[in-house]
């Protein structure tokens, strides 16, 4: 059975994100995060980028991406950015001001993610 192809998420938050209830929109941003998320994640476990066990095991992926050049920042940088977006719409119960907006830039900055991602599987490995 192939692996499950994480960026099918990423399709399910564009579908959300036409809705106008708050739940759905709530969970395009969750989608859009998590489907950048496991790339990165998956990413760092095909490239041999060790990912310790640890409570944050999220901020860690996403730290994992810190000094390793400009794409690796772009990724790091924009998953922190999803982090907070989703974190906000999974646990938060107040309003979230121009919810579609917010869901639209969630999408938005895991296709960033995804870009550099792809980006730094095709490019030749850092010379010292």
């Amino acid at each position: 059975m192939p692996l499950f192809d994480w960026s099918n998420y990423l399709a399910l938050a564009k579908d959300l994100s036409e809705s106008s209830d708050e739940a759905v929109l709530r969970s395009a941003i969750s989608r859009a995060y998590y489907a950048a998320f496991n790339q990165a994640k998956d990413y760092c476990l095909s490239h041999d980028i060790y990912i310790a066990r640890h409570t944050d095991s999220h901020q860690v992926v996403w730290n994992a991406f810190l000094e390793r050049g400009r794409l690796s920042k772009g990724i790091q940088h924009n998953g922190d950015l999803l982090k907070k977006k989703r974190v906000q719409a999974d646990y938060e119960a107040d309003p979230i001001p121009r919810l579609s907006d917010v869901a639209k830039q969630a999408i938005h900055e895991c296709e960033l993610v995804l870009s550099y991602l792809s980006a730094l599987s095709t490019s030749p490995p850092p010379t010292h």
